[in-house]
């Protein structure tokens, strides 16, 4: 289970903690999310043939802003060793 699957669930954990709305509201919200960087993943593996497990784990566990910067440096950058670099950010 990846880093963004377990947030999707301590989201619904947290959400019995505090209702079952909350719980949901929150774990849609990560869903999304994680959806959204296996989308940025599937887009920076289509553009390069050297992107590795390494340069996806980068945006899979990206914040939103800087999933954000990623979507809007894709033909910016020239080489996916930048987003392990952090100079793509």
């Amino acid at each position: 289970m990846g880093y963004a699957d377990r947030r999707f669930e301590e989201g619904f954990a947290l959400g019995e903690l505090q209702g079952k709305e909350g719980g949901i509201a929150i774990g849609e919200l990560r869903g999304e999310l994680r959806a959204r960087r296996q989308l940025v993943a599937q887009l920076y593996r289509q553009r390069f043939k050297s992107f590795t497990p390494a340069h996806e784990a980068v945006i899979l566990n990206a914040s939103p802003d800087v999933l954000e910067i990623m979507v809007n440096s894709l033909f910016i950058v020239e080489h996916p060793d930048e987003l392990l670099s952090a100079t793509a950010v």
